[in-house]
């Protein structure tokens, strides 16, 4: 949706989709687009960079994890056993 006064000629609550259509739509999209999409995003990519870097690109890729681990530990109930608690299958009877 055009908006002049916009800092981007547009409106982007308008234009954009929801995060939740988005996802809708990514979820339902073919395999093959999706690598379209990606490749010639990388391309574009590659494309911006100064010559130099260019045949360099990608050689080395970085990601980080620390979000997925910490995910995955707080969602799996065996990380959250307390450290030094012991379970015991039989108690001794008290003797007093």
């Amino acid at each position: 949706m055009p908006d002049p006064t916009a800092p981007h000629d547009f409106d982007v609550a308008a234009t954009v989709p929801a995060r939740r259509q988005l996802s809708s739509v990514l979820r339902t999209l073919p395999t093959s687009a999706m690598q379209f999409l990606l490749t010639a995003t990388v391309h574009l990519l590659r494309a911006t960079l100064p010559p130099e870097q260019q045949a360099t690109f990608g050689d080395t890729i970085a990601g980080d994890t620390q979000a997925l681990l910490a995910w995955v530990k707080e969602n799996n109930p065996k990380q959250f056993i307390p450290d030094g608690v012991q379970r015991r299958s039989k108690l001794a009877p008290d003797d007093d």
